[in-house]
């Protein structure tokens, strides 16, 4: 099933006339265009693209390829926007668009009741296709090969920021375009700040743990990792972390499997390290979906009830965070699956000590 038809199938459901798409990623994920402007308006009959001059070539193929209405962004947004929508009721994603914008279509579409999208939407596309699972999944196999090559270079007296750099130097050696976000290097007590950004100021020594969180992208679609791993042996009390931490991220890749909920994975997780007596040092969910955005729908935490399905793709990331000794996290991306999960990270989660 294609992306229009699953919003066509939204629409019948939630008995509605329009679904008005604000979100340039969720446009994307409907029609393949990257474009910083961009509104579709979809109804069980027609669909239209609103696009501005830069966009006119790429849009109008993709309109006149699908047979879609193509419309190029000449008067106001919203007298563009009333001239198809004028009556009926249109879901309009109000996480993505501004409150002025919105009143300019109030204001223009006097016979047009607006509903409220939340997540709605996002969650449409949380199932991936199998094109976008091979995308995301060339994204891990790259991190993959640069983390091995980057570890290798690791000494001494270097910085976060210089090994945060040459990490980035190699993802785009092996073939990501970009990164997925900015890329966390962190030593020693830094560690501890989830997501911390490199310093320059911080020098690498002895006994310090290291803390890397990254991600590559191929034609847009993310991959996200975490390995922690040690540069001369660390304090004991912090492979004890190790452990307790490798041991829920396991258990939490256990209970991923399509028909049990994100909130379940999590409180497998949360249960093993609160009961180690570290629950107050793992602030954050467990995992969260990714795509074209490193964060997207479901996310693996105790409050949301969502069920997994198959061809969901997400992380589980449990760590422990303790101010001013150290930091621990682990994280891999996977697909679910009818019977458990298929990892996309590969990267060896055996306690490392360079």
């Amino acid at each position: 099933m294609n992306k229009l038809s699953r919003i066509r199938e939204f629409i019948v459901e939630e008995q509605i006339d329009w679904v008005i798409v604000t979100d340039s990623i969720e446009a994307r994920y409907i029609t393949d265009i990257s474009s910083s402007n961009i509104t579709l308006c979809i109804s069980l009959t027609e669909s239209h693209l609103f696009t501005d001059f830069r966009y006119r070539e790429l849009a109008g193929n993709f309109c006149c390829e699908n047979n879609w209405d193509f419309h190029v962004l000449k008067n106001s947004f919203a007298e563009e926007i009333a001239s198809v929508v004028s009556t009926g009721t249109a879901a309009i994603q109000s996480n993505f668009i501004s409150l002025d914008r919105f009143e300019s279509l109030v204001e223009e579409m006097p016979n047009v009741t607006f509903l409220r999208l939340g997540k709605e939407i996002s969650a449409i596309f949380s199932v991936k296709s199998s094109e976008e699972i091979s995308k995301i999944e060339a994204a891990a196999a790259i991190a993959d090969r640069a983390f091995a090559l980057w570890q290798k270079e690791i000494e001494l007296g270097m910085n976060e920021r210089q090994l945060a750099n040459r990490l980035e130097h190699y993802c785009r050696e092996q073939g990501s375009r970009e990164q997925s976000f900015e890329t966390i290097v962190l030593f020693g007590a830094r560690a501890a700040l989830p997501h911390g950004r490199p310093s320059s100021d911080s020098i690498l020594k002895s006994g310090d743990t290291i803390l890397v969180d990254f991600g590559c992208a191929v034609d847009g679609f993310c991959s996200d990792m975490t390995r922690t791993f040690f540069f001369g042996s660390p304090d004991p009390k912090v492979i004890d972390r190790y452990s307790i931490t490798l041991t829920a991220q396991l258990a939490g890749l256990n209970a991923v499997r399509a028909g049990v909920s994100a909130a379940d994975v999590d409180s497998v997780v949360r249960n093993i390290i609160t009961e180690a007596g570290y629950g107050e040092q793992f602030g954050h969910g467990t995992g969260h979906g990714v795509g074209l955005r490193i964060h997207e729908q479901p996310v693996l935490n105790s409050r949301d009830t969502t069920i997994l399905r198959e061809g969901m793709i997400v992380t589980v990331e449990p760590g422990i965070y303790v101010e001013g000794e150290s930091g621990v996290r682990i994280e891999d991306l996977l697909m679910v699956t009818a019977t458990g999960y298929r990892l996309l990270s590969h990267t060896s989660k055996i306690l490392t000590i360079l």
